[in-house]
């Protein structure tokens, strides 16, 4: 402890303070002129420090002593008042508060990610990467570098997974109290060829401050530390190795997205069989091939809900929104509800009681539920203009119109190599 405390510590009485003088460095005149005597004692009390040094708050120390308490607590402190009587100092320090004349916008970074909803997306699926992409394939990763830095300033133009993305962040804006909703960067740049992606989010007005560059490796294993909900690239194998590692995650697949900056809901259509659930109906199918012994199989265990397939967390944490927006509209009459959930399953009747029967059984519910019998998923795909549409099966994601945003869910046997 500094030898110029124990003094303070020796003459300071554990009593309240009968005067304060104002805390500012003005002070200095005042008690010049009216008590010279404490000129006259500060050396003696503070060796190590100047007059002008004491009432500033350049005199800062890491202990310190209060004397109303009577205890040494470790802090930065400052003077904020002495009163001179004769025989005593009274000396009052305290730890001045974080102070910003001109406060800067730094972005929030206190939230816990274990308690956010979380969406990690490559670049390759927020952006259209093909121009670079192909200068990568063409001409080596010197002159892919070199392009990204002569072009740094210009955006990427907008991929297949940006109007999801921008509506889901915009979640935030209706709860700004909550901020429920995060998106994350997973991207196999290097942090250097990747600062004209996040120019590009800039750009765009997303807020998405969390990253993750590779340098060339897949992000996929970091998933679980980001606390992802999925995981959505356009690089087929680093999906493949999410899936084979049990992380959530999709390929999201070439198509002609109109972005309608007028339309502010968030609609998100699902398959249900190895995509919301495992692929336990399925396997039964793919056995023999036969509907007949599906429908048996389902109607048999129609009351055991099915065990979590791997966009279960996203569709139970989108649900759990749409009950923060229910809680809002009881208060308030004119609210809009602004996320939209659909089932699009080639399932019919008695099968879809299972379905019903799962889906209650974790809580959840989709605004709207199709079982189609084997229809072609396009004709509602087309009224219902979903953002992003997750199935598990390419056959049928090639076979809808290429102005829907689809993710295949390579999952399950639906996906395994013959």
């Amino acid at each position: 402890m500094d030898e110029s405390f124990r003094n303070v510590h020796k003459i300071i009485p554990a009593q309240p303070i009968v005067r304060r003088f104002p805390w500012s460095a003005g002070i200095l005149p005042t008690l010049a002129g009216k008590m010279p005597a404490l000129q006259d004692r500060l050396p003696e009390l503070f060796p190590t420090h100047s007059l002008a040094d004491i009432f500033t708050q350049r005199f800062c120390h890491r202990s310190y002593f209060v004397g109303i308490t009577g205890r040494w607590r470790a802090s930065r402190l400052a003077i904020k008042s002495i009163h001179f009587v004769p025989d005593r100092v009274y000396v009052i320090v305290w730890q001045p508060p974080p102070f910003r004349r001109h406060p800067r916008p730094i972005p929030v970074m206190a939230y816990p990610i274990e308690n956010k909803f979380v969406i990690g997306v490559a670049s390759s699926a927020l952006f259209d990467l093909t121009e670079s992409h192909q200068i990568y394939l063409d001409k080596g990763y010197d002159e892919y570098r070199i392009h990204q830095e002569t072009h740094i300033d210009k955006p990427f133009p907008t991929g297949v997974a940006f109007p999801f993305i921008r509506r889901f962040l915009g979640i935030n804006k209706v709860f700004p109290k909550e901020l429920p909703v995060e998106v994350v960067l997973l991207s196999r740049n290097s942090p250097e060829t990747g600062l004209r992606i996040f120019r590009s989010i800039q750009h765009y007005g997303l807020d998405i401050s969390r990253a993750a560059f590779m340098a060339g490796r897949s992000p996929h294993e970091y998933v679980p530390a980001f606390n992802a909900s999925s995981f959505l690239s356009a690089n087929k194998a680093d999906v493949q190795q999410a899936i084979d590692a049990h992380y959530p995650a999709g390929v999201v697949l070439p198509s002609k997205i109109h972005d309608d900056g007028q339309d502010g809901e968030l609609r998100v259509a699902f398959d249900f069989d190895g995509v919301i659930a495992d692929d336990e109906a399925e396997a039964v199918y793919k056995k023999n091939h036969s509907i007949p012994e599906f429908v048996a199989h389902e109607i048999a265990n129609q009351a055991i809900p099915h065990k979590p397939g791997p966009l279960a967390e996203l569709f139970k944490n989108l649900s759990f929104i749409q009950t923060l927006e229910d809680e809002k509209r009881k208060h308030d009459a004119t609210y809009q509800k602004i996320i939209r959930i659909a089932i699009i399953t080639a399932r019919n009747a008695p099968a879809h009681e299972r379905v019903v029967t799962t889906l209650k059984s974790w809580g959840v519910s989709a605004d709207e539920s199709f079982f189609l019998g084997g229809m072609d998923k396009a004709r509602i795909l087309s009224v219902l203009k979903p953002h992003i549409f997750f199935d598990d099966q390419c056959s049928h994601l090639h076979s809808y119109a290429d102005n829907i945003p689809m993710v295949h869910i390579p999952y399950g046997i639906a996906n395994k190599t013959k």
